[in-house]
């Protein structure tokens, strides 16, 4: 039992160690398709060797798919590992999946002739959709900056303060499952030695000698059960791969622990063990012909839950005094929140027999009395489930992992299902209107409207301000069509009104002139850079004051009489009855302009809260294989207790007392303290993390998320019915058997 509970621990440490670590991997991998850093920007008018480079998303076959802009002025530069050569205009690199897919879809021209492969360096890993595509300079030079050199690496996963404070605390947390797993299986193993220790004590072996047989037995036994978790999560971690993060999935060679890690779980586990082990042997190596009738425990459960109210105190008056920064808050919340948990857990299993007792049941009876003798190792045995759900509760409300469980009262994305949004930041005039009239004649589109975008400073925000067709510009965007009835010049949103009372004059800036420069040309001061914003304006818009993809102000240039020829537009707007035929609007708009961005509401929330749901889905692994290994945990810590209490259940069973009351009252001593204790650990979660937002309203809907706690939770329970149902055989071949 003892190598099997170590080799689980062992996996579950090194596979979680092993995701921030495949995530960096992958984000090095793909650092050159970002934004590189300033200092390695070429100079046009001396430099003639450089490269551009962006990235857009497009959407093939229900699939995102990353494109890669690249044009080469002169010689160029050297590529990037995985990548042969920079293809020329027209040409595309795929990667082997996105290959496969365009094969499916009978679309392999969609980016250009084929120029190659890409090699797995360049990919995120083996399922990765990407391409790597050349165009020309003057395609790319309005919205990119030419480099000298392309970047071999991104900041790591770790240099995020709050993913690396949650790795950190998850790495702590780790590290109390297998401890724990290893305290209740050595004190089996120490139960069921008994009779050999005695054995030896007759044949004349000292105290220090049987130390010694349960340290090492203990050591060689933990240090198997780990290099046996190092095999399996070799053996594994290609299954495992694809579950780590949302796709694409990292290569399975990506999904390695750090060094340090592994080299500490195989020196500490075995030394740790081997020192519980000991620990856990002393009653049986001081006396090893000494029964045992019953498993009472010494007292002082009340001295220690003290303490825990104590150190609970502590942290909420650390968290309201706002002397802490965030992450010092994070930090105390979560160390005083655990610490109390433990410290309290004995005394409320304690009060929960003592409540049992008060039964007329006799299975509910002997629950209350195995609680109230052994309180301690009863909350030892549910503490990991206990500590996982304590630990999720906090994260899913102080981080919320999407944008209708945040924080404000207003939406943030307001784009509705059926509407993309279009930009084209790089295309001159005439291809907005030729791309306009092409998706026009397409079926499953039901409005199209070209807009110019432009903002007003307040002093306050910058209102967002859309100028052309009003009344196209609502329809095609899924707005209310009230937004614009009355024939109004302006129509604004009720904050508008509030932040641009009393101004006389105000300047619509941020509009891109007709004619596309490049980025790194200086400006021409002689050129028009703002329009005039109407006096007469209209209260009309419904737009949320949170909003971050739909405007507080619309302009309709026809009624306004504003003369926006100067500028060009750069947003199309366009409302859709079909999901497929926004892969035909996509592949449209990246052959008007390579470097347009086709938003629908799907990908403005993922680029929204991605990251959150990045720390949402680490949450969900963690509290997983938590709970998998609190499970494993219950079962052996019950099986443990049977042992212990074996001579007490088979005079109990003499005495007449049915097997299935027997086990009723073992999987209700199990039970009600993880029912309780988890109740506690939920409210503690919750208080924690409004320590850690003082003064914001908690995401209540975030507690949906808690969905994979439920869930372990649930095979926790499960674990401790199948112990349960061991009852009869482990007091039957322990004592019945040899008595």
């Amino acid at each position: 039992m003892l190598v099997s509970t170590v080799a689980l621990a062992t996996l579950v440490v090194l596979f979680l160690a092993s995701i921030p670590v495949a995530l960096d991997r992958q984000e090095n991998r793909l650092a050159w398709t970002q934004a590189a850093d300033w200092t390695q920007q070429a100079d046009p008018q001396h430099n003639l060797d450089y490269v551009f480079v962006h990235s857009v998303r497009d959407r093939v076959g229900g699939e995102d798919v990353v494109v890669v802009n690249t044009a080469v002025h002169g010689a160029g530069i050297p590529p990037p590992p995985g990548v042969d050569a920079f293809p020329a205009p027209g040409e595309v690199v795929l990667s082997p999946a996105l290959q496969g897919l365009l094969r499916e879809q009978d679309d392999l021209g969609r980016y250009g002739r084929s120029g190659g492969t890409l090699g797995p360096e360049a990919l995120a890993g083996p399922t990765a959709l990407m391409a790597v595509r050349g165009t020309e300079t003057g395609q790319l030079s309005p919205v990119a900056v030419p480099v000298l050199s392309l970047a071999v690496s991104r900041a790591s996963t770790l240099d995020d303060p709050v993913l690396a404070l949650l790795l950190a605390l998850a790495g702590v947390a780790m590290l109390a499952p297998p401890l724990l797993l290893a305290y209740v299986s050595t004190r089996a193993a120490s139960r069921t030695r008994k009779r050999q220790a005695a054995a030896l004590v007759i044949a004349g072996a000292s105290r220090r000698l049987l130390t010694r047989v349960v340290a090492i037995e203990a050591a060689v036994g933990a240090l198997v059960g780990t290099l046996l978790g190092f095999g399996v999560l070799l053996l594994l971690r290609g299954a495992l791969a694809p579950l780590v993060v949302e796709p694409p999935a990292p290569f399975a060679s990506d999904l390695r622990p750090p060094w340090a890690v592994a080299v500490l779980t195989v020196l500490v586990l075995p030394v740790s063990v081997a020192f519980i082990a000991v620990r856990t042997a002393r009653r049986t190596v001081r006396d090893p012909l000494g029964a045992t009738v019953t498993a009472r425990e010494d007292g002082g459960t009340w001295r220690w839950a003290a303490l825990g109210v104590l150190s609970l105190l502590v942290g909420v008056v650390a968290g309201l005094s706002g002397v802490l920064s965030r992450s010092q808050a994070v930090v105390a919340a979560m160390v005083t929140g655990a610490v109390a948990l433990l410290l309290i857990g004995p005394a409320v299993c304690r009060v929960i027999g003592a409540a049992l007792l008060k039964s007329s049941r006799g299975s509910v009876v002997l629950a209350g009395g195995s609680l109230t003798a052994a309180p301690r190792a009863a909350a030892r045995m549910v503490s990991t489930a206990v500590l996982a759900v304590f630990v999720a509760a906090t994260f899913v409300i102080a981080f919320p992992t999407a944008v209708e469980a945040s924080y404000r009262d207003q939406p943030v994305v307001e784009q509705s299902t059926g509407v993309v949004a279009v930009r084209l930041p790089a295309a001159p005039p005439a291809k907005v209107e030729q791309f306009a009239h092409q998706i026009t004649g397409l079926p499953g589109v039901e409005a199209v409207a070209t807009v110019l975008t432009g903002e007003v400073q307040t002093g306050k925000s910058a209102l967002t301000v859309w100028i052309g067709d009003c009344q196209a510009i609502v329809d095609a965007a899924g707005m209310d069509p009230s937004s614009c009835s009355g024939g109004h010049a302006v129509s604004q949103t009720s904050l508008a009104e509030s932040e641009l009372a009393g101004a006389s004059e105000l300047a619509i800036t941020g509009l891109q002139p007709r004619e596309v420069a490049a980025f790194t040309d200086a400006p021409d001061f002689d050129a028009p850079s703002s329009l005039v914003l109407p006096q007469h304006r209209a209260v009309t818009l419904r737009t949320s004051p949170a909003a971050i993809d739909r405007p507080q102000i619309i302009v309709d240039a026809a009624v306004s009489g504003l003369d926006s020829s100067a500028f060009r537009p750069t947003l199309v707007n366009v409302r859709v009855n079909a999901s497929d035929v926004v892969e035909e609007v996509s592949e449209l708009a990246l052959a008007a302009d390579p470097t347009a961005e086709v938003a629908t509401r799907e990908s403005s929330q993922q680029g929204f809260d991605g990251g959150l749901r990045r720390y949402y889905l680490l949450m969900s692994w963690g509290a997983a294989l938590t709970l998998l290994t609190a499970a494993a945990s219950v079962f052996t810590g019950a099986v443990s207790g049977h042992l212990e209490r074996a001579r007490t259940t088979s005079v109990l069973w003499a005495a007449g007392a049915r097997v299935v009351t027997l086990r009723r009252a073992s999987l209700l001593a199990i039970l009600t303290p993880l029912a309780s204790l988890s109740t506690l650990a939920l409210l503690l979660g919750v208080l924690s993390a409004l320590l850690i937002i003082p003064g914001a309203a908690p995401a209540w809907v975030a507690l949906g998320g808690l969905w994979p706690v439920l869930l372990g939770l649930g095979l926790t329970s499960v674990a401790a019915a199948a112990a349960s149902w061991l009852v009869g055989a482990t007091s039957t071949t322990t004592q019945i058997r040899h008595e």
